[in-house]
């Protein structure tokens, strides 16, 4: 953390480090002054304090001043100008911390050309404001001249931290470059001429003419070091140059370039030489380190947008209008199903990719938007050779010159195949539900009136002394109610609406039970087979609904087949891992129970394939059908929570296939048949119900049958009536929807709080999913329209057991 100190292992190797440097600067001195040419220990001292937090450094920096302290008077060095020596010193490198991290946030390795550049402002300005007090020192203590101190002061301090500090920093930094074999070899053999050139060219004596090698010479190496090999290669170079012209130095093998009047002034013209060589190269480094860093970042940008493109199902293109070159990324190849090097890479060759019907279209639209310069998009269809159209969006832009004349344009393609289809089956779920949520309401309303007409026809005929034309009459009322009764269960099933009772059944033993069933239904031209797999497969589902969607099916399909053919049922284990191309609901990736209905019909148009299940949609003609078969089957499946897809091919047939979740329960056993119940006798009855003549005719089939009844027509009213005849009614008939906002559940469980064994039969046209599920034990639900004979057997059975 910031304000840590560093660990004992990392600031004893800084100790060590500094020591070093402070004992090689202490060797490597002037021979008339006795002043270091370079003072490693100030760049050590500065790296020390870069690589340490901010509030740590103070700590470290004054703990390696204390040793170099320790140091210098153990060699019996004047205690006062080490003193100054010391606050030079440690000033220096606090202060050069400071100014790098202020201009530099970021964490500092010097392979940035700012870094480069605070790093050589730090040793021109704050090494020459610092040189100030550490030439005092000697100054004071040992009579030297101040300015010859602050200069030879100021340009070792400096050159020992634009030498030492960015080798030391480099070396250690973890994001220094990764280079292969060759690359290794390359340095080796660099290190070795560099070495050996150096030697030779800052080794020289003073001599006059001849070929002699100069120190400047060195210069045109460096920019294989720093361009080619690293800023690690540099910042070594720099150190063995910076060693070798010292060496030079003090043993008075001086270039004839270094020489002046005295050793003082050679010194500072080899000290400029060697700063300039190490900013030079450093920047020449830091300007290959950046270009290397922003190529990576650029390709890691490309690498992300590919993926991004990739997962967008998108892709990249270009094309150059004046020479009419198209190019465009991998991801557009594969939108459009080509090959990369099958693409001739011009417009026409484009255009010859896309559907013959869209062609027209979207190339009006380019040649627009080169005209106008307005962005555009456009969709369009694909004629890929792989022959699967894919309805493509793409967006492009043009660019132009300086005149304003265009020359390139360039955009994106997008496949939104699937998102079409996932729109396609949202807006087919979205009809389906609104015409079921109709036909649900219809359907209530009918049942309400088929009630009525049932029971009145029930009436009438267990009337005494009719005539048998008049009972004839009333029979066929009857039946004609029954068939409305049928065609309400069918929009109810659709609509969702139905008693649903499922259990854990095996599809294979529900196929079985009704095959019987079924070859009688579809008829002696029509070959049946049933084609179950071996091992159960087990779901949740109602068995007579599950009987409704094969009966329906087979009908289906024996009208697709007037002169005969084959219906295959059958059962499997599917597993989905992807859409496969069907029409009906998507079913998700996972395992399924599979019933399938096949057929070698007609087959069913392409145009008509999406509409199958639209309720009153039939291809037969006028009183051969309702239209509502398959939409029940629809029904049925959604109420299961299942999927229905179909398949079809004109002349060869039609495969409706059903998808049930599978269920880990046990197969339920079949319930014994209930014994019939006992006449109760007469009751009094509170009938609720808010349709007059449902109301009217109930109340009289009841009373034909010896029961008292006090009927209402909402919650209110029956409260009422409650409070004047609650002592002696014993049975609560209600519908479950009822005016002025009081359900039939809410108006037993209100009359429950007065009386609690008071029975209860609710009746309902739809909405089982309320009624069907929210009963309390020992009440009865009666699907509306409800025959007589049930109506008044679950009336004794629910007075009798409750």
């Amino acid at each position: 953390m910031d304000d840590e100190r560093p660990k004992a292992r990392t600031l004893a190797l800084w100790a060590f480090a500094y020591l070093i440097a402070h004992l090689l600067g202490a060797v490597f001195t002037d021979p008339v002054r006795h002043v270091s040419l370079i003072w490693p220990a100030g760049g050590v001292l500065l790296a020390a304090a870069l690589s340490t937090p901010r509030r740590g450094r103070l700590f470290v920096v004054a703990t390696l001043l204390a040793l170099g302290f320790a140091a210098n008077v153990t060699a019996n060095h004047a205690v006062g100008m080490d003193l100054g020596f010391l606050v030079a010193n440690g000033a220096e490198a606090l202060l050069g911390a400071w100014v790098l991290t202020k201009i530099c946030p970021r964490k500092i390795t010097f392979t940035r050309v700012d870094e480069v550049l605070a790093l050589a402002g730090v040793a021109t300005a704050v090494d020459g404001l610092m040189a100030s007090v550490g030439a005092a020192a000697p100054w004071l203590f040992a009579h030297a001249p101040y300015w010859a101190s602050y200069r030879t002061w100021w340009i070792s301090n400096a050159l020992g931290v634009v030498v030492v500090t960015p080798m030391i920093v480099v070396w250690r930094s973890t994001d220094g470059e990764k280079i292969g074999r060759e690359r290794r070899l390359e340095a080796a053999v660099f290190v070795l001429v560099w070495c050996v050139a150096t030697w030779v060219a800052t080794g020289r004596t003073a001599r006059a003419g001849g070929l002699a090698p100069h120190p400047y010479m060195l210069l045109c190496l460096l920019p294989w070091a720093a361009l080619r090999l690293g800023m690690r290669t540099v910042t070594f170079a720099m150190t063995v140059l910076g060693t070798m012209v010292l060496a030079s130095l003090l043993t008075g093998r001086v270039h004839h370039d270094f020489v002046a009047a005295d050793i003082a002034d050679s010194a500072v013209q080899a000290q400029v030489f060697v700063a300039l060589a190490a900013i030079s190269a450093l920047l020449l480094g830091a300007s290959r380190a950046e270009a290397d860093a922003a190529r990576r970042a650029a390709a890691k940008s490309t690498d992300h947008l590919e993926l991004a493109l990739d997962a967008a199902s998108m892709g990249a293109w270009e094309w150059d209008v004046r020479g009419d070159r198209v190019q465009w990324s991998d991801g557009v190849a594969r939108t459009f199903g080509v090959a990369p090097a099958a693409f001739a890479g011009t417009y026409e060759s484009y255009l010859a990719l896309i559907h013959p019907e869209d062609r027209e279209k979207v190339d009006a639209t380019i040649r627009g938007t080169v005209e106008s310069g307005i962005e555009c998009t456009v969709e369009h269809r694909t004629a890929g050779p792989e022959g699967a159209a894919r309805i493509i969006s793409g967006r492009g832009r043009v660019y132009r010159d300086e005149l304003g004349n265009p020359i390139r344009m360039a955009g994106t393609v997008m496949d939104i195949t699937r998102q079409r289809q996932v729109e396609e089956h949202l807006r087919e779920a979205q009809k389906m539900e609104a015409i079921g949520q109709l036909a649900g309401g219809v359907a209530h309303d009918f049942n309400n009136i088929l009630a009525a007409i049932l029971m009145q026809a029930e009436v009438g005929r267990r009337r005494t002394g009719i005539a048998r034309s008049e009972r004839e009459i009333l029979d066929e009322i009857v039946v004609a109610a029954e068939r409305g009764a049928a065609l309400t269960k069918q929009l109810l099933a659709f609509a969702r609406r139905q008693v649903l009772e499922p259990k854990p059944v095996d599809l294979g033993a529900v196929v079985s039970e009704h095959a019987a069933m079924l070859r009688r239904l579809v008829g002696e031209q029509v070959r049946v087979q049933v084609d179950l797999a071996e091992a159960a497969l087990v779901a949740r589902a109602d068995v007579g609904m599950i009987g409704q969607v094969l009966m329906n099916l087979a009908v289906n399909a024996r009208d697709a087949m007037p002169r005969g053919g084959d219906l295959t049922i059958s059962t499997a284990e599917l597993r989905l891992d992807a859409e496969t191309p069907m029409v009906g609901s998507a079913a998700p990736p996972g395992s399924y129970c599979a019933l399938r209905v096949a057929d070698t019909g007609t087959g069913i148009p392409p145009e008509h394939l999406r509409r199958v299940f639209e309720p009153f949609f039939t291809t037969k003609p006028v009183g051969k059908g309702t239209g509502l078969g398959l939409a029940t089957v629809f029904g049925i499946v959604k109420l299961h929570g299942g999927f229905v897809r179909v398949s079809s091919e004109l002349g060869k047939g039609t495969t409706f296939e059903i998808l049930f979740r599978p269920s880990d329960e046990p197969v339920a056993a079949p319930s014994p048949m209930p014994a019939k119940a006992e006449p109760p006798g007469a009751a009094t009855i509170l009938l609720v119900e808010d349709d007059p003549s449902v109301r009217k005719t109930t109340r009289m089939l009841l009373e034909m049958n010896g029961h008292e009844v006090i009927d209402a027509r909402s919650g209110a009213d029956a409260l009422r009536a409650w409070d004047e005849h609650g002592a002696k009614i014993g049975l609560l008939f209600t519908d479950v929807t009822l005016p002025e906002g009081m359900k039939g559940q809410e108006l037993a469980a209100e009359l429950r709080k007065r009386k609690s064994d008071l029975k209860v039969i609710l009746t309902s046209g739809y909405s089982a999913d309320l009624a069907g599920r929210e009963l309390e034990p020992g009440d009865r639900f009666l699907m509306k329209p409800t025959p007589p004979e049930a109506l008044l057997e679950a009336v004794e059975r629910t007075l009798a057991h409750g």
